[in-house]
Parts: C-alpha cells; structure tokens; sequence
C-alpha cells in the first residue's frame, strides 16, 4: 500500500477507489474527512509537493516490550505508537515457566 505526505504535512493512505485519510489498525484504509481523487494525487507528486512512501510488507518488532500482558501492550499502543501505523499483539509462551509475554509488531513506511 502506498501513502503520500503532502508537504503542509497531511497524509493519505491508497484506498481501492480513492486516496483517503485514515488507515484502521489493521492496515485497510478508510474516509474520515476526505477523499481525494488520484488526479489531485498525481498532480501533487509530479509538481513535488507531496511524497510517496510503501508500507512494508513485513511485521517489525518496536523496541519496547515485551509486556506482562494483552491489555499492557494494547494500552502502550493507545499512549505511544503513531495512530496512523498498523500493528499487532502477539503473545510468546516462556517454555520454562510457562509464563506468556507479549510483543507489538508494526508495519512501517519505506521509501520506493
């Protein structure tokens, strides 16, 4: 998936009909307040006042973790990781006691 980053600092996320403004945690874009058509779009990169970028396509582990539980990792993502920025929880089991600890992954912008 793309994203554009306009040069007054907005940003829109590729939909499958249009260029909208927000993305859900789960990476799908979706209209909060615009939708921009793809004209506008490729006039605002061809004439330079916006930047493309690509969501990588691999789940990365943030630095900070892991968590003693679910609802520690989720209330981390609320304070901390940028809204816009699909994540993950996912839990890892410690063979030698049993205890589960949990990890946030996400999926960052990349440069083409």
């Amino acid at each position: 998936m793309r994203t554009v980053r306009t040069s007054d600092g907005y940003r829109f996320f590729e939909s499958d009909t249009s260029w909208v403004d927000a993305i859900r945690k789960d990476g799908t874009p979706y209209r909060v307040d615009l939708e921009i058509s793809n004209d506008d779009i490729n006039d605002w990169i061809s004439s330079g006042d916006a930047d493309v970028f690509y969501w990588s396509e691999q789940w990365t582990p943030l630095y900070e973790g892991p968590f003693d539980s679910e609802e520690e990792a989720a209330d981390y993502v609320c304070a901390e990781v940028n809204l816009m920025m699909p994540v993950r929880i996912r839990p890892l089991v410690n063979k030698a006691d049993g205890k589960t600890i949990w990890f946030i992954d996400c999926r960052r912008e990349v440069t083409s």
